[in-house]
């Protein structure tokens, strides 16, 4: 059975509107198998593939994988940065509704023995801030590939980038950058084809077979105190202008409406798309076959996992 905190996610997937809108990413049952069909698979058409997921549980499975690979890549930047001579502890930042799901789904308890000494994040900055300027200098070049003036001119603006500095390629070397290549991201392929699947998707929701559903949407906004919304988007930008009240009513109340709608779209652009798509999809699912195995046989990473999962 899956528990409150997973089905709470359902919330995020249904009113991201598309079939591949961002949420925070089961039961661990087998994806089912190509070529046959199962009821989850009828409404659920990418479940099968990792980082595509859509329902509450492969949603579930597509975060503990990314958080895996975000724990492999801080490793690989701690080895990094040991040979060149510094200590860094592996961050994984990352918000802590996320990590606590991630647990759960995993199986791994918070430590019972408490968290003392701040946060690994707090600890690399405090090591950084006792170096004397070269040694910070040669810190930050190795870690990110920029100097240490240019990291605390970002720090000391709120996050904004040293003038002439692009947002693409800014903190991107060092051994955060061979980190980022040598691990890669389960997210890439629905970068990649997210755009293609999205147009599919926004066709399919145009089908004039389509417009009763639409209509029941449009008006249970209405009656929810939200005019002319058309779809989730306008519930997001009502939230974004500080509806929360109006936005959470018409969640609450039509979610389930665009839900219907949402999936029938999603399962008419499907087929074609992973037909086109069909050596990407399963070159992903390859790829990830073993992943949840993996991770729950790391020692090293269920320790980490379980120390993250305590801390407030």
């Amino acid at each position: 059975m899956m528990s409150a905190r997973i089905r709470r996610l359902s919330v995020a997937v249904v009113l991201a509107g598309l079939a591949l809108a961002v949420a925070l990413s089961g039961t661990g049952r087998a994806a089912p198998e190509p070529g046959r069909p199962t009821p989850e698979r009828a409404a659920n058409p990418f479940d099968d593939v990792p980082g595509m997921g859509r329902s509450p549980e492969a949603v579930a499975r597509d975060e503990a994988i990314s958080y895996w690979e975000a724990w492999k890549r801080d490793v690989a930047v701690q080895a990094c940065m040991r040979r060149a001579g510094f200590e860094w502890e592996p961050e994984v930042a990352y918000p802590s509704e996320a990590v606590l799901m991630v647990a759960e789904y995993l199986g791994v308890p918070p430590a019972d023995d408490g968290v003392g000494g701040g946060t690994a994040v707090s600890r690399n900055a405090g090591r950084a801030r006792v170096m004397d300027d070269a040694t910070r200098d040669g810190y930050y070049r190795t870690l990110l590939g920029e100097s240490a003036d240019s990291i605390a001119f970002m720090e000391g603006n709120d996050g904004a980038l040293p003038p002439g500095e692009s947002a693409e390629d800014f903190a991107t070397g060092g051994c955060r950058g061979a980190a980022e290549a040598a691990v890669g991201s389960l997210w890439n392929l629905r970068r990649q084809v997210g755009p293609e699947l999205s147009a599919r998707v926004r066709a399919a929701l145009g089908a004039s077979d389509l417009a009763t559903q639409r209509n029941r949407f449009r008006e249970c906004a209405a009656q929810h105190g939200l005019a002319r919304g058309q779809s989730p988007a306008d519930v997001d930008r009502a939230l974004a202008r500080g509806d929360e009240k109006v936005a959470l009513a018409v969640e609450q109340g039509c979610s389930e409406i665009w839900r219907q709608v949402d999936d029938a779209a999603l399962g008419r652009a499907a087929g074609a798309f992973r037909t086109v798509h069909a050596s990407a999809l399963d070159r992903q699912r390859r790829t990830y076959a073993h992943a949840l195995t993996d991770m729950r046989r790391n020692p090293d990473f269920v320790q980490f996992l379980a120390a993250a999962a305590a801390r407030p």
